[in-house]
Order: C-alpha cells, then structure tokens, then sequence
C-alpha cells in the first residue's frame, strides 16, 4: 500500500569513499562517476521498514537503500530481474520458482558483529517473506501474501507465531532457490514481488535496531544512509560493495552519493535553484506557490527543465461505508455529481492533475479500456435528485459534516473547492479539519472520521492493486489489513477480481479489471477527484535520469555533467 503524506539546504558535507575497492572488481567509468545529487521531495516519512512503509515519500527514499526480487525497467516497465536473477512459473501460474541472484552483500552497518555486511542468501529472502505473514504490528502490509499465499493466512492467525516456523506456501529449495506456491492462480504475482514491501533486509538489522528499525534502514541497494533524521534531511553515500553494472560492465552507481531534503517552501527552493545549490524537485507543484516554482524553472535563462508525465496515482473523496449518513450510496453518488473536476483541474491544481473523470484506476495502464467506465461527471440536477430522495431536499436538515485532510496544501485547496460546491449547489454545509499524516490515518482505520480526502498511488503495475483497496477481505475487520478502511463489502466486486487475477489473456484480463471498476463507480464507495501528474525539476546537468515508475526514480545510472 502506497499513500502519499507531507530540504533543508546543507553546506557540501564531504562523503566517506568507504571501503577500498579490490583489485579485481571493475572499475567506475570515471566519465560519469563522482558527485553528490541533491534532491528535495517536499513530504516525509514515518519509516522506511518495509513491512511498516505505507507512504510514497517513505518508498522514494527507501527504495535506493532497499531492493526487491524483481524490479521494472525504468524505461518499458516491463519487469526485470533484481535481487532474484532469474524465475519460473508453472502452467496455471500456482508455483514459481525464482533463483537468488550470488555474491550480494547487505550494507556495512554495526548491527554485524564487526560492522562489515555480510552476503544475501536465500534465508534472508525466506525471513523477509515470511515477515509479511507474521501478526505484527509493525507488519502492515500483510495484504500482499493474505489469501494468496499458500499458509499465509494460518500462520497469521496463529497466537504465537515465530519467523522459524515453516510456512506451508514458502521454501527454500536451495541455497539460493526459492518457491513461493500460490492457493489460487495468479498471473499477476510476480508483480508483487517487485513492491517496496517485498524488500530484502537482515535479520541482525530488526533484532539490532529493534522499534527505531525505521530509521536505521540496512539493505542492498546502491546507497546506504549516512545521516538520517526523520523529516529534516536524509544523507546517502554510495555503496561501494553494489553489485549491480551497467551495460559496459562498469560499476554502479556513478554517483558518490545523495542529499534528500523535506522543504516545503518554494521561495526558499527557488533561492537554492538561482545559486544551483539544488539538482532536483520532485513533485514540484505539491506545495503553495508550486507554480511560482515551476514557473521559474521554466524561464528561458533558466537552467532547469521540467517534466510532466502521467502517475498511478488517484486522488478520492472517500466515505464510511458501513454507517452513518454515506450508507446511503444516494448521498455518496450525490457528492460525486456535485463536484465540478474540470475547475478544480484547471482554476485550483494549475493542470498539475487530470479530472477524475474515468473510474477509480488513473488513465496510466496500457491496454486498459478507460473509455467503457463512466465516472462521476458533474450533473447538478441529479445530484439534487439523489440528495431529495434520500429525505434531504435542499440539503435541508442535512448535518454540519466534518471533511478530513492530510495537512498539505493540495487536500487544503481541493477540500476547500469542495466545501464551496457542496454548499452553493446542494446547500451542504461542511467543516475541515486538517491533520498530520499519522493522526489522519489513525482517525480513519479506528472509523473515527466519515469523509476523507485520500490517495492511492500504485505500488505495482497492475489495476489489481488498486482494486484491492475495496477488497472485502481487505477491511480491519475481516482480515486485519488497513486497505478498505472504507469498510465497502461487495461479495460480486470480489469474485470479479478474483477471475481477472486467475485470466491468463491480457484483454480479457482487463475487460474483468474494468467491469470491477464499473460496479465501483455504480456503487460509489469513494469518488475519483483527479489523477496526479509528477512534475519533477531538473538541473541540466542531470544526466542519465529516466521516467519516474511508481513514484521512484532510479538514480543508479545518474551523473552529474
């Protein structure tokens, strides 16, 4: 599960180089080697454990310390091996095997007895996995391997459960072999294998660094932390041990390393731009006055470019299914119609997003029919029809409720659009509360709150996992997971997306995602605002730099001209 949450401006902090490289290790191609990248992302996390990651600002950060089996290839999204180097399935796609990939060694950390990374073998694969089968609460993305994975849900509801047990559906077959047998076919499984929360990590590293684990990531990915505080600044020096190449055979990453920053003031950013203290924004337009920032990057003198591509991101109003006045799925269809997509697109966002004018999956899918799912477009007259039937004519003796946020400045200025159209066209009234990230969710899963603000941005390349928020089996309640903190149960919902997963046939597989989209839409559990676009700033000296996929940038390749 990927939500997304909301630089601090260092003097050059000299890098340690770490270890010396061994005589026979392939050398960096100096052309490109060296420098420190500076980035500022505006939002923070609140860890970057995998199992416990939940936010898109944690997995862009993390995913340069952590790695994962499979990866997608930056450049056609297909998948591509990772830490497992090569894989099989077998005919009904119930069985896979993967082969972890030799001679990867987790990052120099004191949690080792001599502070030296040790070598991955498939052990660490078989504890990170099973990690995610475990009843923990710092497990929350159990939702991965829940109902899929053979054994996964009995070792969960066990009182006791430990890491050592054997878990039926996930075995080591060698060293360096795994096999992960399904309860039910999957075509789509090996995705999940390439999302954050699949990541490889050490065991010493949980039993070392105990609860503040989050901040003290320990993996085998390109960089590994140098400084980290949570919030402020994230410092990344290059890891001298990586095992990954490039298509010369030169060792990876070219860069000496990173500085994250969390700044969120865009006069302050633009400073930094002007004296080219800062190579790159992400999300530019995430904060106030983001278009003042992205207007000056795009100044004929300037020396930035910009980028504007399509996310797998849904920005929704989300209601409380189960009880309260949003039972009624009239009043829920009666915001949805209400709500005018193109201003708040246009007047309120500056274009940095698409209307939510499709279904709850972004128009980002190849393949996908978008055009066969009619969304929620404004129609004021039915929207007041639908509110009149359901006994509150002219919003009459409707009640004063509260519309929850994340405090950032885009949920601040879409609620407060939101509130006025309620009002002028429906006769709503609406108050807005707007919380930090933790105490939004918080308020949310113990169903505390009975409209949201939310967001989904894809944490792997398939509608599925963004159906699987309105999974019934994916309420708290019934299966301990946070997705459907909407509490919606559709017994049809389910047995649709349960087929598609199963359908081997692209086309069909998709004519099923987008039939579960359309009973979502028909019985309007959340209602789609807009679809993000990431705009992302550069320095022209950046180079190497390739699309952003799932929100993360893969920096191995980067240099600085």
């Amino acid at each position: 599960m990927t939500r997304k949450v909301g630089f601090i401006l260092l003097l050059v902090i000299v890098l340690g180089c770490g270890q010396q490289q061994k005589s026979d290790e392939v050398k960096t191609d100096m052309s490109k080697g060296g420098g420190i990248l500076v980035l500022n992302q505006f939002q923070g996390f609140s860890t970057l454990f995998p199992p416990s990651a939940y936010e898109g600002s944690a997995t862009q950060l993390g995913s340069h310390v952590y790695e994962t089996l499979l990866a997608y290839d930056p450049g056609s999204k297909a998948l591509i091996p990772s830490l497992a180097e090569s894989w099989e399935m077998n005919d009904d796609a119930t069985l896979f095997s993967l082969k972890i990939r030799e001679g990867v060694f987790f990052h120099d950390d004191p949690c080792f007895e001599d502070g030296k990374g040790r070598l991955m073998t498939g052990k660490d694969v078989l504890y990170c996995l099973k990690a995610l089968c475990e009843n923990n609460p710092r497990n929350r993305n159990s939702w991965l391997f829940l109902d899929l994975i053979k054994g996964a849900n009995e070792f969960y509801s066990q009182k006791k459960s430990s890491l050592a047990d054997p878990l039926e559906g996930i075995r080591l077959t060698d060293k360096y072999q795994i096999e992960i047998e399904l309860v039910k076919p999957n075509v789509e499984f090996l995705n999940v294998l390439a999302h954050y929360g699949t990541s490889i990590y050490p065991k010493e590293s949980v039993d070392h660094y105990e609860r503040s684990i989050g901040e003290n990531p320990v993996g085998t990915g390109p960089f590994k932390p140098k400084v980290l505080r949570v919030n402020e600044v994230c410092i990344m020096e290059r890891n001298n041990q990586y095992w990954g190449r490039d298509e010369n055979g030169n060792k990876l990453p070219y860069l000496n390393g990173l500085k994250f920053g969390f700044k969120n003031d865009a006069y302050s950013l633009m400073n930094a731009m002007s004296k080219g203290l800062l190579h790159i924004v992400i999300n530019a337009d995430m904060e106030e006055q983001g278009d003042k920032l992205v207007e000056f990057a795009s100044r004929e003198t300037s020396n930035y470019t910009i980028s504007k591509e399509n996310d797998l991101e849904t920005v929704y109003l989300s209601f409380l299914n189960d009880e309260g006045i949003f039972s009624d799925v009239r009043i829920r269809k009666a915001f949805g119609l209400v709500l005018d997509k193109e201003k708040m697109t246009t007047e309120i966002l500056k274009e940095s997003g698409g209307p939510g004018e499709y279904g709850f999956i972004p128009p980002a899918f190849k393949n996908y029919p978008y055009i066969e799912v009619r969304g929620f477009k404004m129609n004021l007259d039915s929207a007041r029809t639908l509110l009149a039937e359901a006994g509150y004519p002219g919003g009459q003796d409707f009640p004063v409720i509260t519309l929850q946020i994340q405090n950032r400045y885009k949920d601040v200025v879409v609620a407060q659009e939101i509130q006025q159209q309620l009002l002028n066209e429906l006769g709503i009234s609406l108050s807005i509360t707007a919380l930090p990230r933790e105490q939004h969710f918080q308020r949310i899963e113990e169903k505390k709150t009975l409209l949201w603000i939310d967001n989904w941005i894809g944490d792997y390349l398939d509608p599925q996992n963004f159906l699987s928020l309105l999974l019934s089996g994916n309420t708290p309640e019934e299966g301990g997971s946070y997705l459907n903190t909407y509490r919606y149960i559709n017994p049809t919902f389910d047995s649709i997306v349960d087929e598609a997963i199963k359908t081997a046939d692209l086309k069909q597989r998709m004519h099923l995602y987008c039939q579960a989209d359309v009973l979502l839409m028909r019985d309007a559990p959340v209602v789609p605002i807009y679809y993000e676009k990431n705009q992302i700033v550069m320095h022209k000296s950046v180079q190497g730099l390739e699309s952003m996929t799932l929100g993360q940038l893969d920096l191995r390749k980067v240099y600085l001209q």
